[in-house]
Parts: structure tokens; sequence; C-alpha cells
């Protein structure tokens, strides 16, 4: 019997890994029971956690492509939607900081497995005709509303997996980095959104794309319930056994890993700048092109794209180069967007006709230059995060203070710039936010 099992390095690269995961045979001295049951849990934690993920950005779009119409279309209604979603992942990483905190492992798992066999019950998620507003008033309101009844629990309970899972693989097999979770966690979650625009959105009917969605929350209800018998069956640190070495190294680490207000803080606020930049851009995008799933997907896919190389290569992060090259893309954005280069015209002539390309209104240049200044704030934000990162007993706390962080940023966007400025000046506020990040590392 073989188990997957962590490289000798927490972080390397060796070409026998993947994504940290080791599968070479390893020997272990317990009995058949001691070595299935690590191996079982292993893969249901890593089948869910890459599920939960697909499903919670899969359902972004889903969903909010379903009312969008119902709202005007505007890119209000997509910030509305994010903003949500941002608040529901807070919800839930408040839930699995909560869990972890105040219930033993067994009730934890019984809870939470309870929570989801319930959540079956609302599927599928398609909101009815009832929903349909009658006229515009407070349409923010309504799409929470509409959100929260049809969406609010499940979303809830999938929100909950990065940090809950993670405190229980931690727990059950102590000595392997939990951390490596969340990188994949984000793959899945960039793979549903790269597959939604090019993929689900244009061969499914949204009542399809409903239907398969809830066909993978039944596959990740499936593995909760097998994590949770695992845990209940087995006592307190039953599957430690496997990896004894590993949890007598990580004890000198525990000691000291109290969280401090200033840590938490400081988390949350590197947590709030990528946030804050990824909507900023968002908006800035809907403007220059269209509101449309794919405009959403973009930005939000280079955030995802910054997280999953910082969590699973934290090496790859050189503080100083990423500041350097911040600021370089600061400059060229703002220039770019000089009153000066809006007269610069390219011509060009052929078979008699001549075409004037203005290269500051060109829409697709824009968006270009919006997402390289997007990938480097965020990799600024949250490579401090990885290297400002706590030992395993303090990660629920860290991702708490991180989707709190999220929620700030996102209503910051939504609803604090809106009441301020008269213009659309957020995009201008992330550069000036990015400056100052760059300059403080």
């Amino acid at each position: 019997m073989t188990e997957p099992v962590r490289s000798s390095s927490a972080y390397g690269s060796s070409s026998d890994t993947l994504f940290g995961w080791s599968w070479m045979p390893v020997s272990l001295e317990t009995s058949d029971k001691g070595r299935t049951m690590p191996l079982l849990f292993t893969i249901a934690c890593g089948v869910a956690t890459v599920f939960s993920a697909f499903l919670v950005f899969q359902i972004q779009p889903v969903i909010s492509k379903m009312i969008l119409p119902w709202f005007g279309g505007g890119p209000a209604v997509w910030t509305s939607c994010m903003m949500f979603f941002q608040f529901m992942l807070l919800a839930g990483y408040g839930y699995a900081y909560a869990l972890h905190r105040f219930l033993p492992l067994r009730w934890q798992a019984v809870t939470h497995a309870s929570l989801v066999l319930v959540a079956l019950c609302l599927l599928p998620v398609i909101p009815g005709d009832q929903w349909k507003p009658m006229d515009g008033a407070q349409p923010m309101l309504r799409i929470v509303c509409i959100l929260l009844a049809n969406v609010g629990l499940p979303y809830f309970l999938l929100a909950a997996t990065a940090p809950l899972f993670q405190a229980w693989y931690a727990a059950k097999l102590p000595g392997r980095v939990p951390y490596r979770l969340y990188a994949i966690s984000n793959a899945g979650s960039l793979v549903a959104l790269l597959s939604f625009p090019f993929l689900v959105e244009p061969s499914m009917t949204s009542a399809m794309q409903a239907y398969v969605w809830a066909g993978g929350f039944v596959v990740f209800a499936f593995c909760c319930v097998v994590m949770a018998a695992i845990i209940f069956r087995t006592q307190e640190g039953a599957l430690i056994a496997a990896d004894t070495s590993g949890a007598n190294s990580n004890t000198s680490c525990e000691v000291n890993s109290r969280t401090t207000m200033r840590q938490w803080l400081t988390w949350m606020s590197l947590g709030a700048i990528g946030s804050f930049a990824l909507l900023a851009t968002s908006n800035h995008i809907c403007q220059e092109l269209t509101v449309s799933p794919l405009m959403w997907v973009l930005p939000l896919s280079v955030y995802l794209l910054t997280f999953i190389i910082c969590f699973d290569r934290p090496q790859w992060f050189r503080p100083r180069w990423y500041a350097v090259a911040t600021i370089a893309s600061l400059l060229a954005f703002s220039i770019f967007h000089h009153e000066h280069w809006e007269s610069v015209e390219i011509w060009l002539d052929a078979n008699g006709q001549a075409w004037a390309w203005g290269l500051s209104d060109n829409a697709v240049v824009n968006t270009i230059f919006s997402l390289v200044v997007l990938f480097f704030i965020c990799m600024l934000s949250h490579g401090e995060l990885v290297r400002r990162q706590p030992t395993a007993s303090g990660l629920t706390s860290f991702y708490m203070a991180l989707a709190t962080g999220g929620a700030v940023g996102g209503m910051a966007v939504a609803l604090v710039c809106p009441a301020i400025f008269s213009s659309f000046f957020e995009t201008q506020l992330s550069l000036i936010i990015g400056l100052l990040l760059a300059a403080w590392l």
C-alpha cells in the first residue's frame, strides 16, 4: 500500500512533485487501517477542495448572468454580485474559524457534513420568475436577496472549505504543509472561470449549467461525508501515526503561533488591496468594452493566478523585483492614459482606404495594460501575505483576515467610492495604493 506524502522540502520544485505532493511509495509501520485511512482522507480532502473551488467560482458567472437582464445589465450588477460573494466568503471563513475554535474536531466534521446534506435540498440553484423585480427600485438589495435565497447556503459552505479542510488536514496529518491545498483550490477556481466563457456558456443553457453545477455539489457533499466519517470513527489524532516525525518537527513552531492584532490587521490590509484592485480593474474594463461574463472573468483570473503562484511557489516572489515592476507598470499605465496620447493615431493605408487607430482609445490595448497593472499589484499584496503566513494552528485566523480584507475592498469599490466620487475614480485610487505598497516594500 502506498500513500501520497509531502516532499522532503515543503516548497521544493522536485520533478516528482505536483503542487508539493509526491506519489512515491512509502512504507509505514502501521496496520492496514493506519495506511488506508490517511490515504482515503487525503484523496477525499483533495477532491473536495478542488470541487469546492470550482463550484465557488463557476456559480458566480452562472447565476449573475441569469439575473443580469432583470436589472438592466450595467456594471453595478456585476459589482453587486461580486460584493455579495465576497461577503459570503467572509461569512464562510468566519464560520470555519468559529467551528475550528469552539468545537472538537469530531463535532466540527458532524456539523459541517450535516449542513452540507441540508444544502442538497436547495438544488438546483435557479431563481424563479417570482424573483423578477417589478420596478428598478433598490436593485442592490434585491440582488442580495435573490442570491441569498437561491445560492446562499451552498455557497456559504463551499466558501468555508479552504480554511476548514486545511485545519482538519493539519490536525489529522501533522507535519504536512496544508497551505498548498489553497494553491490547488485557486487552480480549481481558475479552471472554473476560464471554462465558463469558452466551454460552458457556448454549449449549455442557463438551466443546464445550474443542473451540472448541482451534480458537482453532490460530489463535493459525498467527499465531505467521507471525511466526516473518517474523523468521527477515529480517535482524536489517530491519523497522526502516519507522520509522527512531522508532528514532532512542528511542535516547536506551534508555541509562538499566536496571532497578534498587528499581524491580523496586516493580513487584512494586504487582502483588501488585492480585492480593491480587482474590482476597480473590473469596472474599468467593463467601461472600456462591454458588460459580459468574459470581461468579469479576465481580471478575476489574473487575481487567482497570483494566488496560485504565491502559495505554490513562494520562492518565485522577490519583493524588490516586483516592487520595481509594479512602479514601472503604474508609470506606463499613467503615461498611456495621459491626454497627450489621445491625439496619437496610427494610420493604415491599404487598397486606397485609410483607417485611423487611436492608440489610447483602443479598448484591447487598454485592457491589457489594466490586467498587467492588476497582476503586479496582486503579486505584491499576495506575495507579502504568503511571507507573513502563520503556522497551521493559525490558518483559520489567517484566512478570516484575508476574507475580511476582500470584503472591505469590495465594499470600498461598490459602496464607498460611488458615494464619495462623482466619476469613476477607483482606478486611479488603486494605482495610488499600488504605488504606496511598492514603496513600502
